[in-house]
């Protein structure tokens, strides 16, 4: 009868197989978490320059569907509003990427009217 574990390499083939397939997901892994490293930096980056900026006028309506979320989001703007209500969120905290905001405090997310009557979130 023939031992199919006399042969070393026999022994060896599926520890290795599935050392070398642990040892590429790590890698990938690893390069994921430098990729997503450099995404957050850069998004911090973004958000300390747009909240630093000067608010600019809330563009119309009708130039709501063109803007583009890479040069908008995170952008200060200045509106007459009218102040709903209805709902409210509020959120606790103070926030890790901002330096201005290291006491205690709260977020708030309030619905308002524009002078249209268009209802927009106010941050």
């Amino acid at each position: 009868m023939k031992n199919r574990f006399r042969n070393p390499n026999r022994r060896l083939f599926f520890p290795v197989v599935i050392a070398l397939g642990a040892i590429c997901v790590l890698c990938g892994l690893g390069f994921w978490q430098v990729e997503r490293k450099a995404w957050k930096e850069n998004l911090i980056a973004t958000v300390n320059e747009r909240v630093a900026a000067t608010p600019s006028p809330l563009p119309a309506p009708r130039e709501w569907n063109a803007l583009a979320q890479d040069y908008n989001e995170f952008r200060r703007v200045t509106a007459r509003l009218q102040f709903t209500t209805e709902r409210v969120f509020v959120f606790s905290g103070p926030s890790g990427l901002r330096a201005d905001i290291k006491s205690p405090g709260y977020f708030v997310f309030a619905p308002a009217k524009l002078s249209d009557g268009r209802v927009v979130v106010v941050d």
